[in-house]
């Protein structure tokens, strides 16, 4: 059911719906990305480091942030929290996707350095994408706009719930993206490929194309202590 604004013009349930959100956030002392339509809940805000990094992706822009949490201004149906609290299945970061309309990022562990925090909210960004995306095909979106998602959903849906398949998936198309724009978070400070070890973090298992030697692993390893030493974002 449609509204009717002050003014006569007719107001879609779903802006009606992220109008509401945004007004208990904001009066609960939480905060809202105007520019990309997400909702920052206050436990996000309160933490000081983190919204640093969140506010410092959303000025890097890189093409990844763009294409994650981006989409959410172009496509109002959907909505996305993102807040700090406790995950049912991992202690590091989750994205709760119960209800696809109302997405929520979750950070767990906020105990570690502004790049790892970085590569939280990037993977779990890219969750949420792929969330918003499935729930629009199956309302009748073209799956060719993105056949090799569904076609690793089709190959691997016997071994892995959906989730997992997404790990997969971004093993397969997000390594490179990460990275760039992890090094872009850290002010250049490294190649791209220093920064593999964050990137790779909650993927190692999900390597379905066998794309990480366990050599390159141990090498990473050791140009994660050399990014951490030397970071200067949001410290």
């Amino acid at each position: 059911m449609r509204s009717i604004g002050f003014d006569g013009a007719i107001i879609a349930p779903e802006v009606r719906a992220f109008a509401t959100a945004t007004i208990e956030v904001v009066c609960g002392g939480g905060e809202v990305d105007w520019v990309n339509e997400v909702i920052l809940d206050p436990t996000f805000v309160n933490n000081e480091k983190l919204k640093c990094v969140y506010d410092k992706l959303t000025l890097d822009n890189s093409p990844l942030f763009k294409n994650t949490v981006g989409v959410f201004i172009d496509d109002p149906e959907f909505k996305l929290t993102f807040k700090v609290g406790n995950c049912s299945n991992t202690d590091d970061a989750c994205t709760n996707t119960t209800d696809p309309n109302n997405i929520v990022i979750i950070i767990e562990d906020v105990n570690i350095t502004p790049v790892e925090m970085a590569q939280f909210i990037l993977h779990e960004a890219i969750h949420a994408e792929i969330a918003r995306y499935v729930a629009q095909y199956q309302s009748g979106v073209d799956v060719n706009d993105r056949p090799y998602l569904f076609e690793l959903y089709k190959h691997y849906k016997e071994l892995y719930d959906s989730g997992d398949i997404d790990h997969i998936y971004m093993t397969l198309n997000y390594i490179n993206p990460i990275n760039a724009a992890l090094r872009v978070f850290d002010d250049n400070n490294f190649p791209s490929n220093y920064y593999s070890s964050f990137t790779w973090d909650g993927l190692r298992f999900w390597d379905a194309g066998d794309l990480l030697s366990i050599e390159e692993d141990e090498a990473n390893a050791l140009r994660r202590i050399e990014v951490i030493e030397n970071s200067s974002a949001c410290e």
